[in-house]
């Protein structure tokens, strides 16, 4: 029986240019296992916590991620115990993913389709993307923005640190 693949396109969002990965990973894999995929693809440390959503909701919905004892009255559920098709069906095409909750980085992840593994590919793997990804740690969406400044001025007093 073919094994099924997620093909899912995942958005780095408050960001302009678009900054966003086409990741395909196995049907079976869980948040955690999602989690690791989209940081491989966008270059980071995974030195700080996330949380899968449904999108748009912070409420009592679930969520999914990596519960700490005494930080939050609702904690996530655990991300390795729960499948991401689970949740992101053809009926549920999107979901949130927020990394690292100090800069506060927001993807958009949309399930664009459900396909078979093809022989000989390894999973997860990313398929396309465009523009690089920040550094982890820059401070988020502002803090980048402030960065590619810096970056793009030869005379800042900073731009030799970066």
């Amino acid at each position: 029986m073919p094994k099924t693949i997620l093909q899912l396109r995942i958005e780095l969002q408050h960001i302009e240019p678009l900054i966003w990965r086409r990741l395909q990973v196995p049907g079976d894999c869980t948040f955690w296992d999602l989690h690791v995929a989209i940081q491989s693809a966008f270059a980071w440390n995974d030195s700080h916590l996330h949380e899968f959503r449904p999108l748009g909701r912070r409420d009592g919905t679930p969520r999914f991620g990596m519960p700490l004892d005494d930080f939050d009255e609702n904690p996530p559920l655990h991300g390795w115990a729960h499948r991401v098709a689970d949740v992101l069906t053809r009926d549920n095409l999107r979901l949130e993913y927020e990394y690292d909750f100090g800069d506060g980085w927001e993807h958009l992840i949309l399930l664009e389709d459900i396909l078979e593994a093809a022989p000989g590919k390894t999973y997860p793997r990313c398929t396309a993307g465009e523009r690089a990804g920040p550094p982890d740690d820059c401070g988020g969406p502002d803090g980048y923005a402030s960065l590619l400044e810096t970056l793009a001025n030869a005379l800042d007093p900073d731009h030799a640190d970066w």
